[in-house]
């Protein structure tokens, strides 16, 4: 599953649409190769605010609940 948003020439950002991709065998493709700097930099900040928000979040459920994943039993 995927949001898709649009960024309007003003700036403004909405949401669009969820995208379901889950019969796909490939799954999204952001063709990452044949992008501009920009874009790369845009999806390594967010890979790097994705991880960075994993580690403290994971950290708190350590803390709290004794575990980061729930086993499931």
């Amino acid at each position: 599953l995927s949001l898709e948003i649009i960024i309007y020439e003003n700036g403004v950002e909405t949401l669009s649409d969820i995208l379901d991709y889950r019969e796909d065998e490939e799954g999204i493709y952001y063709d990452l190769k044949n992008s501009d700097d920009n874009r790369i930099d845009k999806f390594k900040r967010n890979k790097n605010f994705i991880d960075s928000e994993l580690e403290i979040r994971n950290k708190r459920r350590i803390e709290k609940l004794g575990f980061d994943i729930e086993e499931i039993k």
